[in-house]
């Protein structure tokens, strides 16, 4: 008992002091990312990387004076005082770009700041109110002390006087004030990967939130909401999940609410592409739901105003309940276009099929012209374009000539029906086939990359899913389900 006490509070200590340097982070941070290097470095065995050698007399090559210490720095990080089994913390706040990292040996970390020093990177180390302190003449500040070592750059025209004022008021700030003491950080802290990543959407740049007003619910403003997204990499696959969710219960229960628009994909088009299909994706939506989905877009307007001289599309789209893909071929998704595509969805009620003859003849006053094919199918032929459309046993589609040709004559494939149960537990998903697109045209598709060349051998698909309205999945599947994938990404 006298030898397990000491070990007891050697835990108790650690587990109490391990996560003391992210106290520097401030409550009111507009984005937090988490870097785990150490489950980097593992995964990536980046030591034995073709770009290894080649990085390294990088490094050593812009260290003149302290070549040799750069090499120590790389065969051994813990020399350059820093705590690499910790996460690495990146974060911006109202004016300042911030970096906290736990320190491994404050002497081992005054060194590395001297060994700079000899390259011109910072200047000397200043003690004040407990810390210490390093100016750099590229504008950085640093502060440290025995646990935490934090980086502030100007995100402004901020001085760098008032950078070292606001390193002491992170280092001091109140528990209330601090980002772990925060609602969100406990849903950042439970995101599993190698990155980790919270954002304030209503603080963000417009540009890079603007895809996600789609996203959100009616009612809800950027300044409502919060995203949560991690990166983790595996034997075989890498995943990025985000998920967005409210400031208050209240914002919760919208994003719930709307919910109600959307449906668990029924599997009705799983084997719907043809071989060498590029793209994928499918969608389950409640009856009437797509029409209000498209009038609510400018694009789904256009087209609605557009489609609506050949027939009644808004008739045939109340009617649609249940899934709705859209199949584009191998050329398509090479050249960039969507020139070519096959359009399906599942309808409640095909009564609007008694206004075919009406559409036949109104057409005509728009210089239009539909002929029927065979059964319920149909061409409709406007001068800019042709598009093939029918119906038969509740399913509708639309299709290109091209890709009505192709559909028709080419043997489907069995690529998705081996992840049929995952499709039919999404509301939302997209299957990318990557060796279809690379077979098409893999000279525009890695022009001068060959680092991307590479992996695009190496990867078998790509597959986008929401399980929820809130929630997006990105996956990246390598070919060999075996190699672990940062590694295969550096071969």
């Amino acid at each position: 008992m006298k030898k397990l006490l000491p070990l007891l509070l050697l835990l108790v200590l650690v587990s109490c002091s391990k996560n003391e340097y992210v106290n520097v982070i401030p409550k009111d941070a507009k984005f937090v990312l988490s870097v785990d290097m150490k489950s980097i470095a593992e995964k990536a065995d980046f030591a034995h990387s073709q770009y290894y050698d080649q990085i390294v007399s990088v490094l050593k090559g812009s260290a003149g004076n302290s070549a040799d210490q750069v090499q120590n720095y790389i065969d051994d990080p813990a020399q350059m005082g820093i705590d690499f089994r910790q996460p690495v913390y990146f974060f911006q706040t109202a004016d300042m770009y911030g970096v906290a990292m736990a320190v491994y040996d404050k002497g081992d970390l005054e060194s590395l700041i001297e060994n700079m020093k000899k390259e011109g990177v910072c200047g000397d180390i200043e003690e004040s109110d407990g810390l210490s302190f390093v100016q750099s003449p590229l504008g950085a500040s640093i502060a440290f002390d025995k646990k935490s070592l934090l980086v502030l750059v100007p995100a402004g025209s901020a001085t760098q006087q008032y950078s070292q004022e606001f390193c002491k008021q992170l280092f001091s700030q109140d528990e209330e004030n601090r980002f772990v003491e925060s609602e969100a950080f406990s849903e950042f802290e439970d995101l599993d990967g190698e990155l980790a990543f919270y954002g304030d959407f209503g603080a963000l740049p417009q540009d890079v939130v603007g895809d996600f007003k789609s996203l959100l619910p009616d009612g809800i403003r950027y300044s409502d909401v919060q995203i949560f997204s991690s990166v983790k990499t595996d034997s075989g696959k890498a995943v990025w999940s985000s998920f967005l969710k409210g400031k208050s219960k209240d914002i919760q229960k919208l994003f719930e609410k709307d919910e109600n628009r959307f449906k668990h994909i029924d599997g009705e088009f799983i084997e719907s592409p043809m071989q060498d299909f590029s793209i994928w994706a499918c969608f389950g939506v409640e009856k009437g739901a797509l029409l209000n989905m498209l009038k609510q877009s400018d694009t789904g307007k256009q087209v609605l105003l557009m489609i609506e001289r050949a027939i009644d599309i808004e008739a045939i789209l109340r009617q649609v309940e249940g899934d709705v893909a859209i199949v584009l071929p191998q050329d398509a998704a090479s050249s960039g276009t969507t020139t070519d595509f096959l359009l399906l969805a599942e309808v409640d009620d095909d009564d609007f099929m008694k206004e075919v003859d009406y559409w036949q003849q109104s057409m005509k006053d728009y210089g239009m012209s539909m002929s029927k094919t065979i059964g319920n199918n149909y061409l409709i032929n406007t001068g800019d374009f042709s598009i093939n459309w029918g119906i038969d046993d509740d399913n509708i589609y639309f299709a290109t000539p091209d890709m009505f040709a192709k559909n028709s004559v080419t043997p489907r494939t069995d690529l998705l029906v081996a992840n049929k149960k995952d499709i039919e537990d999404s509301y939302f998903y997209v299957y990318v086939n990557v060796p279809a697109m690379v077979k098409a045209d893999k000279a525009k598709a890695t022009r001068n990359l060959s680092v991307a060349d590479n992996a695009l051998e190496d990867i078998s698909s790509i597959i986008i899913q929401s399980k929820s309205h809130e929630s997006l999945d990105i996956t990246v599947n390598l070919t060999d389900a075996s190699q672990q994938f940062l590694k295969a990404m550096l071969q």
